[in-house]
């Protein structure tokens, strides 16, 4: 997995709106069918974090191949770059 996937993160609402009452009314229709959760969960679910990851994961290779194909690097050194100079 990649530095990058690693920290994806979300905006959970549920301990807000316990606070001011409000009790979310969400009907879930999948494993994968995570809108509702930002609404029922103080924190990512496993399936959500799976799907995000997935998502961050593929952007970050697209992202890693383009620069070393235009700069002539291999992926690994463009990926070396990214996670280790700072």
């Amino acid at each position: 997995m990649s530095h990058w996937a690693q920290h994806g993160a979300g905006t959970f609402l549920r301990g807000v709106l316990e606070k001011v009452g409000i009790e979310p009314q969400v009907k879930r229709i999948g494993k994968y069918k995570s809108a509702g959760d930002q609404l029922l969960l103080k924190d990512m679910s496993e399936p959500q974090r799976e799907q995000l990851t997935a998502l961050l994961e593929d952007i970050y290779e697209g992202f890693t191949s383009t620069i070393a194909k235009d700069r002539n690097k291999t992926v690994e050194e463009v990926s070396y770059v990214l996670c280790c100079l700072r």
